[in-house]
């Protein structure tokens, strides 16, 4: 997984965060808000980026369901491979992580997104060396 780009994806219904693991190292890239069309803008980032495949943040229930639906649009247009990895708790640890930065709450509340989707990666990439 070292020697490829992956785009992480935390999914939401209002705001998607996305994030990019390059050689092992995962940075944080941008917040897409609901005004946006979030497959339209998850496939152009990624040709921009030139990813070789995305990771999506799921969970369980709805919203899970909602996420892998995502993922097959966003893997049927971009002709990348979509993977998924369980997102439990990841905006949670964001949070804290914030916190214990002592990040104010607005900065934490625009930023939840990014650091989850880079804690996706994060995982993803320690569980698929």
């Amino acid at each position: 997984m070292k020697d490829k780009k992956i785009l992480g994806v935390d999914f939401g219904k209002s705001k998607i965060g996305l994030a990019l693991a390059e050689h092992g190292l995962v940075s944080t890239l941008v917040v897409l808000r609901k005004r946006q069309n979030f497959v339209k803008d998850v496939c152009r980032i990624a040709k921009e980026e030139k990813a070789d495949m995305i990771v999506v943040g799921v969970s369980d229930a709805q919203a899970g369901k909602e996420a892998r639906d995502f993922g097959r649009i966003v893997e049927r247009i971009s002709n990348l491979r979509v993977d998924y990895q369980d997102e439990t708790l990841t905006t949670k640890d964001a949070l804290d992580k914030m916190i214990e930065a002592g990040k104010g709450r607005k900065y934490r509340r625009e930023k939840e997104d990014l650091f989850a989707a880079a804690l996706i990666l994060e995982i993803y990439c320690q569980e698929n060396v």
